[in-house]
């Protein structure tokens, strides 16, 4: 959600070269409202994936470990 806030404002920031505080808010709402329902369209297919790293992870401590302490 947030890479697709950014890209949002970089574009609007880059054609119209500056944003309003309000206008940062309103768009910063819609975006996070966007952002929403794109995960939840791609919630089942984000947890087989996480599922699947996860069980892939199972058998390689060191690199698990590394994962979670770092990420």
């Amino acid at each position: 959600m947030s890479v697709l806030g950014a890209v949002v404002t970089f574009l609007y920031v880059s054609f119209f070269g500056e944003i309003g505080v309000v206008l940062a808010v309103v768009m910063g709402v819609l975006i996070f409202i966007v952002g929403l329902i794109v995960t939840r369209l791609f919630d089942t297919q984000i947890v087989k994936v996480t599922k699947y790293i996860v069980r892939r992870l199972g058998n390689h401590k060191k690199i698990r470990e590394f994962i979670m302490n770092h990420f």
